[in-house]
Order: structure tokens, then C-alpha cells, then sequence
């Protein structure tokens, strides 16, 4: 019986032992409990910021795909446009290659005809320099010429008084004679040979002295 007490009395405190654990257990997973949930609460906020954040980093990475995609589109675009730009470009420049090349080719047409000018020029100028020294002898000469009439005109001229008023006296004596032998009052007196000469060149008044001795010549025959 005693033993059976004692069992008893072992059980009712084993009980009550598991009876506080219990309690504790409880007051310890009441705590846990709060704990979990606090957490629960702050990992639900959590994720809900992350959510958020997800969702504008996600609409974000949309927005930068669509910008991505409309810069390569724009890109690709400016690329092909660069390309057509780069291709006409590039055919100007065969076009330039080709006008400069034709250019050269007349360059060098031009600088052989600009030779050829220049010795053409050279040798005009060569003949002007000479044709300008012959015009500077020729002058010279002309102007001793022009001298040497003007002393040979004076001369004649001299000589031409003196002969014109030697027959100017012969031509008084031989009318004195002619008008006192001839019977005919109405001839007509003839131009002294002074006023004849009026005007006329040396050659003229020579050829006129000519003609007159040969006339007055011919009367006294």
C-alpha cells in the first residue's frame, strides 16, 4: 500500500512537474508565438516593400527594354540612313576623283599650252625689243634726214631767190625789148615768176623754174 502511495505521490508530481512544464511550454510558445507573428508581420511588410520594389524595378526594366528597343530602332535606323549618307558620299568622292583627275589632265593641257605662250610671248617680246631699237635707229636716222632736208630746202630756196630774181631781171629786160619791137598792145602781160612760186613745194618750184627758163628760152628764139 505504502509502495502504491508512493507511486501515486510520484505521479502526481511528475504531473505537476509536466503540468509547469506545460505552462511554461504554453507561456513559451505564446511568447514564440508573438515573436513568430511580429516577425510574420515585419517579413509580410517586408515583402510587401520588396513586392513594390520588384514591381517598379520590373516596370522599370520595362521601360528600359522599351527605350532600349526604340534607341535601337532609332540606331538602326540612323545606322541605314548613315550607311545611304556613306554611300552617296562615297560615290561623290568617286565623281571628285574622277572631275580631279580630268582637271589634272587639263591642268597639265593648260600649264603645256602656257609654255608655249610664254615662249611666244619671249619671242614677241624678243621682236619688240628689237622692232623698238630698229624704230629707235630708224627715227634717228629720219630725224638726220629730216636735218639734212630742211638745210637742203633752205638751200634751194636760196638758190631758187637767187635764179627767180636773176630771170625776174632777164624777164624785164626781155619784155623792154619785146615791147618796144612788137606792135601788139593787147597781149596780155604774163604772172611774175615770184607769184608762181607762191606756195608750192621745192620740187614744184624747181620743176616751175624748169618750165619757165624753157618758155623764156624758147621766145628769144
Amino acid at each position: 500500500m505504502s509502495d502504491t502511495l508512493e507511486l501515486l505521490n510520484a505521479k502526481e508530481e511528475e504531473l505537476s512537474q509536466l503540468k509547469s512544464d506545460f505552462a511554461e511550454y504554453q507561456e513559451m510558445s505564446k511568447t514564440l508565438e508573438e515573436e513568430i507573428e511580429r516577425e510574420l508581420e515585419v517579413q509580410i511588410k517586408l515583402n510587401s516593400e520588396l513586392n513594390k520594389e520588384n514591381k517598379a524595378l520590373k516596370d522599370e526594366l520595362d521601360k528600359l527594354k522599351t527605350d532600349h528597343y526604340e534607341k535601337f530602332k532609332s540606331i538602326e535606323k540612323n545606322s541605314n540612313k548613315v550607311k545611304d549618307e556613306l554611300f552617296v558620299l562615297q560615290e561623290r568622292i568617286k565623281i571628285l576623283m574622277k572631275n580631279n583627275k580630268d582637271l589634272e589632265t587639263e591642268l597639265d593641257a593648260y600649264k603645256s599650252k602656257l609654255r608655249e605662250k610664254d615662249f611666244e610671248i619671249d619671242e614677241l617680246t624678243n621682236s619688240y625689243h628689237q622692232t623698238l631699237e630698229d624704230l629707235a635707229i630708224t627715227c634717228s636716222e629720219f630725224e638726220n634726214l629730216k636735218d639734212y632736208s630742211k638745210e637742203n630746202t633752205q638751200r634751194l630756196k636760196e638758190q631758187l631767190n637767187e635764179l627767180s630774181q636773176e630771170l625776174d631781171n632777164v624777164w624785164r629786160k626781155t619784155e623792154s625789148i619785146r615791147n618796144h619791137s612788137s606792135n601788139n598792145e593787147n597781149k596780155t602781160p604774163q604772172p611774175s615768176l615770184k607769184s608762181s612760186m607762191v606756195g608750192r613745194s621745192a620740187l614744184g618750184m624747181v620743176d616751175l623754174l624748169l618750165s619757165d627758163l624753157n618758155s623764156k628760152f624758147n621766145a628769144k628764139q
